[in-house]
């Protein structure tokens, strides 16, 4: 008895060093750990860079800057009013701020990618606003949802779970993006389709805001009435089907657009 033990704990461990040891199994806060590591190593050379997306048929270029911000390099932009926001990639910096309330709840394939699930019940401990609806309207997200591809360790889905207050009432919102087609440009691993869907926004809503969507709706309509026959067709051609999705946005109160770039351009110092 005791050869034949000896003799299988031998030949264990032999398969062991042949085949390699069987993997541990990581746990959440392991995983996000990996994916802001892989993404700060990924970024290493990348001092600035530009990205021209299509967005509903409009070209719109926006140009990123590197700042370190507590020892991780941040990318932000200037918006339109002359404030900033950072670039998607704020997200990996944020993980390990949300890593001890996060859990592994197994894998799904995205994309034909083989992804951790990772579950954050708490997304309170970040400042995060996407800048939905009008000033006086705050957004709270409550738990998020990360899938985190396991060879890369890049992000491909996210649904985050929030709520939209204003005047002491909160509405129900969910955000769900999907980020897919990632192509390396001079060190730059970039999605190239960004695919984002927001359900709850009706609620979200005052009848003001409401009123206005369909009123600026309503003149883009007669606007187009009024052109000629070649500029109308030039600017359905251009439109694309856009504005019946923008009544029914208004209409449904949820919000879908793929946003797809068509040039990245990296460590140019400018947009040009």
């Amino acid at each position: 008895m005791r050869a034949r033990l000896a003799s299988s704990t031998i030949l264990t461990a032999l398969v062991a060093l042949a085949f390699g040891a069987p993997a541990v199994a990581q746990d959440a806060k392991q995983v996000l750990q990996e994916a802001l590591d892989r993404y700060e190593a990924r970024m290493a050379g990348i001092e600035d860079f530009t990205v021209v997306h299509d967005v509903m048929g409009f070209e719109v270029t926006n140009h990123f800057e590197k700042r370190m911000v507590d020892g991780h390099p941040v990318y932000f932009m200037k918006d339109m009013d002359g404030g900033e926001e950072e670039d998607l990639g704020m997200l990996y910096t944020e993980f390990m701020e949300i890593a001890d309330h996060a859990t592994i709840q197994g894998t799904e394939t995205i994309d034909g990618k083989a992804c951790h699930v990772v579950h954050v019940a708490d997304m309170s401990v970040v400042d995060w606003d996407p800048q939905m609806g009008e000033e006086d309207a705050e957004f709270r997200p409550k738990t998020g949802t990360f899938y985190i591809d396991r060879d890369e360790y890049l992000l491909r889905k996210m649904i985050i779970d929030a709520e939209i207050e204003r005047e002491g009432q909160a509405t129900p919102v969910t955000m769900q993006m999907m980020l897919g087609d990632y192509r390396e440009v001079e060190g730059l691993v970039h999605p190239w389709v960004t695919q984002m869907k927001i359900s709850g926004l009706a609620g979200a809503m005052s009848e003001e805001e409401m009123a206005q969507a369909k009123e600026s709706l309503a003149e883009i309509k007669k606007r187009m009435a009024e052109m000629d026959e070649a500029q109308r067709k030039m600017m359905e051609d251009m439109m694309s089907g856009q504005i019946e999705k923008l009544e029914e946005m208004v209409e449904s109160g949820e919000m879908e657009v793929t946003i797809t770039v068509k040039e990245l351009r990296v460590n140019t110092g400018s947009t040009e």
